[in-house]
């Protein structure tokens, strides 16, 4: 099938211009992926013609693969593992056949109505390439009102079908979380790795829900970057490594969490919530001048910034008012003032009691697992502190909107709240497989004491 050239086969050239052979590849595949995405996000936002964008991706894949050639590191950036690579990807590859599947033989239902009216309707826009100029007579507040990145990326896909097939590029969505399932393998401790290998098997298994992946919406893809970043963070902590100059992991922790903001608007506070909570982690690890930090961590964090400005000003240039975008649900008003509707708790609060609920066992063995790497491992403190610092504001992140809605209370927490919540559920896997590495090089050097 063509649609599959552009889901496997292209992301990889472009990832190949990281030149870190400590980048994962699964890793390096979701960059290609992202940058082929927001390249092609930006001609179209330009006002570029389809054939004038897509020389453009054609620069990028020759570019990559001309950088990727000359780099002397190049055998050791493609140096994998045969286990570390085949068992993974072998024992996974049946759930992403088995959403294949479903989402090939399963159009969107018309119960799914945002996934038709709001994200297929993007595509079917973008498939023809109408631009943001005209988005007025389009039914602005349906095309413009969310950011492209998501349907941007099926559409790629679709155009390598010849025709506008809808189920084609759904497949994206399953695709980002089985990368996002091997990419755990990179936190894989020093001892015991073939066991940890079919530990972060059985995790994609458990952490896998069909609806959210095939369904059309995008919050899964919020889900997956998030996750994305806070892999690479905990990566970064875990290695002890000082920042100093480039750190591919930090850069693409940073890489992940803005391209968030080009998702969903929420994105922009996720990413942010991430972005943050490291960079405060690690000056609390390692206090110092405050100047120094704030120039080592300054680019990452103005790449950030770069990628959540990106939508708003190419709104702005495109001839609309981005700061009108969602003036039927908040306004600059009403969000300022959030705290005066504080008794919406009443009708706001049973909805993370139920949510707690549903998530008390794997909540447990989080809390069992940090609680065991904090006492054995003292460098597992400051990821640990870092994860958990993410869930806990993404919790209050997830309540503030419902204080300052203009919609209905009941009708918007009943539509948005399970998808909203839904999006940091990659906290769970993330804090499970580092707890997890870190008790098994404890176990290993309990080992080799005896």
């Amino acid at each position: 099938m063509l649609c599959l050239v552009p889901i496997f086969v292209l992301p990889w050239i472009v990832g190949l211009v990281l030149k870190h052979r400590h980048v994962h590849w699964a890793s390096r595949w979701y960059f290609g992926l992202l940058s082929i995405g927001i390249l092609l996000m930006l001609c179209h936002a330009l006002g570029l013609p389809l054939l004038v964008t897509y020389l453009f991706v054609l620069l990028l894949l020759i570019g990559c693969a001309f950088l990727y050639a000359q780099n002397k590191q190049a055998s050791a950036i493609t140096e994998v593992r045969a286990f570390e690579f085949s068992f993974p990807v072998l024992a996974l590859l049946p759930l992403l056949v088995t959403s294949y599947i479903h989402i090939l033989s399963h159009p969107v239902a018309p119960a799914d109505w945002d996934a038709i009216s709001t994200w297929f309707f993007r595509v079917k826009l973008l498939y023809i390439w109408a631009p943001l100029k005209n988005a007025g007579w389009i039914d602005w507040g349906s095309y413009i009102n969310y950011p492209h990145l998501g349907p941007m990326l099926e559409t790629w896909v679709i155009h390598f079908t010849g025709q506008l097939l809808e189920t084609h590029g759904r497949l994206v969505i399953p695709t980002l979380y089985f990368f996002w399932a091997l990419n755990h393998l990179s936190l894989a401790p020093q001892v015991f790795r073939r066991v940890y290998f079919l530990f972060i098997a059985f995790l994609g298994y458990v952490f896998f829900e069909m609806h959210p992946f095939v369904n059309g919406y995008q919050d899964g893809m919020v889900a997956i970057l998030a996750g994305m970043s806070l892999i690479h963070f905990a990566r970064f902590f875990m290695r002890e490594d000082e920042l100093k100059g480039f750190h591919p992991d930090v850069f693409l922790g940073f890489f992940y969490a803005g391209a968030l903001a080009l998702v969903k608007s929420e994105g922009v506070f996720l990413g942010l919530i991430i972005s943050l909570s490291a960079s405060l982690s690690y000056f609390l690890k390692k206090p110092g001048c405050p100047l120094k930090f704030a120039l080592r961590i300054g680019p990452y964090l103005l790449m950030q910034f770069l990628f959540i400005l990106a939508w708003p000003l190419l709104i702005q240039m495109s001839g609309h008012d981005a700061s009108q975008l969602q003036n039927k649900a908040f306004t600059l008003s009403t969000v300022i003032h959030w705290y005066q509707n504080l008794e919406r708790w009443e009708v706001i609060g049973p909805y993370f009691g139920n949510y707690f609920l549903q998530k008390l066992p794997i909540l447990l063995a989080c809390l069992l697992v940090s609680i065991g790497s904090f006492i054995l491992q003292a460098r597992s403190r400051c990821v640990l502190g870092f994860l958990w610092s993410v869930w806990v504001l993404h919790l209050i992140f997830v309540a503030l909107p419902y204080f300052a809605t203009l919609s209905n209370l009941h009708w918007h927490l009943a539509n948005s709240f399970d998808r909203l919540i839904f999006q940091h559920f990659a906290f769970y896997a993330v804090i499970l497989a580092v707890g997890v590495s870190f008790l098994a090089d404890k176990l290993g050097s309990f080992s080799s004491k005896t």
